[in-house]
C-alpha cells in the first residue's frame, strides 16, 4: 500500500514538473511574440528591454539576438548592435 502512495506521488510531482516546463517556454514564447510585434513596428526602443528579458530565458534564439542588434542599430548604438550580432551568429 505505501509503495501504491509512493508511486502515486512521484507520478504527481513529475506531472507538475513537466507543466512548470512548459509554462516556461509558453511564457518565453509570448514575451518573444510581443517583441517581435513591437519590433515589426519599428518601435525599437520599446522592443529592446522585451527582448532582452526573453534572451535572458531563450538565450539560444539567434533571431532574437539578430533583431535585438538591429533594434539597437537602428538607435545608432553600434557597438550594442554589433555585441548581439556576434550572439546571433554564436548561436548558428
Amino acid at each position: 500500500m505505501k509503495t501504491f502512495y509512493f508511486c502515486c506521488v512521484a507520478i504527481f510531482c513529475l506531472t507538475l514538473t513537466a507543466l512548470a516546463q512548459n509554462s516556461k517556454k509558453s511564457q518565453s514564447q509570448f514575451t518573444i511574440q510581443k517583441a517581435d510585434s513591437l519590433f515589426t513596428s519599428s518601435l525599437w526602443q520599446s522592443a529592446i528591454p522585451v527582448y532582452e528579458g526573453a534572451l535572458k530565458t531563450a538565450p539560444a534564439n539567434s533571431l532574437s539576438w539578430n533583431r535585438l542588434g538591429f533594434c539597437y542599430h537602428n538607435l545608432a548604438d553600434y557597438d550594442k548592435a554589433i555585441s548581439s550580432y556576434n550572439k546571433s551568429l554564436e548561436q548558428n
